[in-house]
């Protein structure tokens, strides 16, 4: 079986790109720093615990855009 590595801050960064949404945008948006966007797209892994809170917050911001 061919093993796949996926580096999670290229594929955030590609989603960040598709949307037009900067490192600014992303920090206001999950609620943290700059530094801390810049951070995780340097990354190659995430936490599970990271991608859970990331996941509710995009789930609320989903929300209220389509209100």
């Amino acid at each position: 079986m061919k093993s796949t590595h996926i580096h999670i801050g290229d594929n955030i960064l590609s989603v960040m790109y598709d949307k037009g949404v900067t490192k600014a945008k992303l920090a206001r948006l999950l609620e943290i720093s700059p530094q801390s966007v810049d951070y995780l797209l340097k990354r190659k892994s995430i936490d599970m615990e990271d991608i859970v809170k990331l996941n509710l917050k995009s789930r609320v911001i989903q929300v209220f855009d389509k209100s």
